[in-house]
């Protein structure tokens, strides 16, 4: 985890009657925190942490989200943003299933699940992202008013038929420009050969799970 950043959380008054905001030690909270998941056994203590900072409102996740830290997170109620950079491929294992893996992690296809979570702007970064998947997560997600998204698997047009259909949400989207080595909020021309890829990959079986003499019944 990387340094918590720290924010004065009382009332502007308080602050005008001693003088200054540094006085008041008591009332300063961790606000904004970034986990790194490369680690799976310490970012387990890490996500068992932030409970115990109820004043948490932002938390960027990455590479990827574990599906116990969704639990957590539910669990703060000044949670306004997320980000989470990275998802793992689509499946078809049920979230019951996965559960009894402590190291399952977000799927692209499971972004739904993120709808348990009081936040209202959510940033996703991760280049399997369909519009469909979109779709299910703004469907199911009642709070949010702003999303972000960065390097998915969507069109111009399905960016545009997502804000028509979503028109309370605030839908920004960027992809990374090779030829011009910056973000822009406009897909390159190669950009449907990617989302093509994508298509045909998540339509694919999946192959079936080699089991193992030392596997759990």
């Amino acid at each position: 985890m990387n340094s918590p950043e720290l924010e004065y959380c009382g009332p502007d008054w308080l602050v005008r009657l001693v003088g200054n905001e540094q006085y008041l030690p008591g009332l300063w909270h961790f606000r904004k925190v970034n986990l790194t998941t490369l680690l799976p056994d310490l970012v387990k203590a890490d996500v068992d942490q932030l409970v115990r900072w109820p004043y948490l409102n932002h938390v960027v996740i990455r590479p990827g989200c574990p599906l116990y830290a969704i639990e957590n997170l539910a669990e703060l109620s000044h949670l306004h943003s997320l980000t989470i950079e990275g998802l793992a491929d689509a499946g078809n294992d049920t979230r019951a299933e996965q559960s009894r893996d402590p190291k399952s992690f977000l799927r692209v296809d499971q972004l739904d699940q993120l709808a348990e979570l009081p936040i209202d702007h959510l940033t996703l970064w991760d280049s399997k992202i369909l519009a469909e998947d979109v779709t299910r997560l703004l469907s199911a997600q009642p709070t949010m008013r702003k999303l972000t998204l960065r390097e998915t698997a969507i069109s111009a047009d399905e960016l545009e038929a997502l804000r028509a259909e979503f028109p309370q949400i605030s839908i920004a989207a960027e992809w990374f420009s090779v030829e011009e080595s910056e973000f822009r909020p406009v897909p390159s021309e190669w950009h449907q050969r990617h989302i093509n890829q994508v298509r045909q990959e998540r339509a694919e079986p999946e192959p079936p799970r080699v089991k193992f003499k030392y596997d759990e019944p």
